[in-house]
């Protein structure tokens, strides 16, 4: 249930930021981007993205780096702070990011990238793969990942 709650408030938090992004016309803007994601178990992020906005007849392009952090609890906090890109274009999402595990005290840094339907830029599901890029491997998340995003301009 709780998930269904979370689902809905990022969607009606990227709906309320419509009308900041219809004023958006190709200008470099900061969004902040919150969102969840399963894998193994839940986990929160918050991002910020500096990303160039452009709006066009039947067209929506939104691009560029984003930073931030994502934790999880289960039988402890596990939090990963996060850099990447992303791309959106209409119905398309495209994000790249290089993750770094933190589990009691040992990192466990992954390459992530991910693909899957963008909502006009407003919002993001996606579909990742965390590949391994060290040798420890925290048991807190899987090498697949389920993640709902929201683009809020901050306008």
């Amino acid at each position: 249930m709780r998930i269904v709650w979370l689902t809905l408030l990022l969607v009606g938090l990227s709906s309320l930021s419509v009308s900041a992004w219809a004023q958006a016309k190709g200008d470099w803007s900061l969004i902040a981007s919150p969102g969840i994601s399963y894998q193994k178990q839940i986990f929160g992020e918050i991002s910020a993205m500096y990303a160039n906005v452009q709006f066009g007849p039947g067209a929506v392009l939104v691009h560029g780096p984003r930073i931030g952090v994502e934790a999880g609890y289960r039988d402890h906090l596990v939090y990963a702070p996060k850099i990447g890109y992303e791309f959106d274009f209409i119905l398309v999402a495209l994000r790249a990011n290089l993750v770094g595990y933190v589990d009691q005290g040992q990192v466990d840094l992954r390459l992530l990238p991910e693909a899957g339907l963008s909502f006009f830029g407003f919002a993001n599901f996606t579909y990742g793969y965390n590949a391994p890029l060290g040798t420890y491997r925290t048991p807190a998340t899987s090498l697949h990942r389920l993640t709902l995003t929201a683009n809020l301009l901050r306008d």
